[in-house]
């Protein structure tokens, strides 16, 4: 469904296909985030894109 897209493994540093939870999506204070993992592709950025519009529409 659109409001749990997967992330590709293959991008992004992750060990396996994760699944991105858009209704328990908060904000995080940058003081908190202590490594960088990886980057989301354009694709993968775009199915969350498009989950998040449908839910806050």
């Amino acid at each position: 469904p659109l409001s749990m897209p997967q992330a590709d493994p293959k991008v992004g540093n992750l060990t396996q296909t994760s699944v991105v939870l858009l209704d328990q999506i908060r904000a995080v204070d940058a003081r908190r985030i202590v490594r960088y993992i990886g980057s989301l592709s354009e694709k993968d950025y775009q199915s969350i894109a498009a989950g998040l519009s449908q839910m806050f529409m």
